[in-house]
């Protein structure tokens, strides 16, 4: 995972953070679930990043154990 893609991730975090305790104190149920909503997209964009590099980091291990046969 790239730095620039976690900054990014952890800003829409934080924003989907703040519209869901504005939304909480004002009483704006819209704006609340639209915090929701973010932060759900925010956590499946971390996700598919750990995937990435899980990925990346298994087909690394598979190209050194075939280099030691």
């Amino acid at each position: 995972m790239g730095i620039g893609n976690k900054i990014k991730n952890k800003a829409r975090r934080m924003n989907a953070l703040g519209k869901v305790r504005t939304g909480r104190m004002t009483g704006n149920s819209r704006l609340h679930a639209e915090g929701r909503t973010d932060q759900a997209m925010a956590g499946v964009r971390h996700a598919a990043e750990l995937v990435k590099v899980a990925a990346k980091d298994a087909a690394k291990d598979v190209r050194r154990t075939l280099k030691k046969r």
